[in-house]
């Protein structure tokens, strides 16, 4: 993370895209675990195909790590092989969020997925609406 800013004043972080995606695609290859036994590097995905579907799937493993031959050097690059990868730049760069929101501004997951857990256990609008009016379960007595 950048200590200084840059010329405009803006804290400008690189984003080490090869090693984010090394990490994403380890990530993705684990093998799945009940979401009660999840680990906090697992990545999941809806199960919603108007959220998450095969075209998204397809976009986030579009991507293989090959080997070429530059100036007499082997190099590591990702190719893409002219696949749609919109997915796996957008995650790349949430991950890259994640990390700076981390380190910058100290943000907690776990005190985050705390708040969430209290978040689901209040009572939904119906429910408070049904209780004030005397009623049960959302009808009036």
């Amino acid at each position: 993370m950048p200590k200084t800013r840059n010329q405009r004043g803006v804290y400008l972080c690189e984003v080490g895209t090869d090693t984010a995606k090394e990490i994403l695609y380890a990530r993705m290859k684990a093998d799945p675990t009940p979401a009660d036994e999840a680990t906090s590097y697992a990545i999941r995905f809806p199960d919603d195909p108007e959220i998450f579907s095969q075209t998204e799937a397809q976009q986030l493993v579009a991507e293989e790590l090959v080997e070429k031959w530059e100036k007499g050097k082997m190099r590591l690059l990702w190719d893409n092989k002219k696949r749609r990868n919109e997915a796996l730049d957008c995650l790349v760069y949430a991950y890259a969020a994640l990390r700076v929101s981390v380190q910058r501004w100290q943000l907690d997951l776990a005190v985050l997925a705390k708040s969430r857990e209290e978040e689901t256990t209040r009572p939904t609008l119906k429910e408070l609406a049904a209780k004030l009016s005397g009623g049960v379960n959302g009808y009036s007595r």
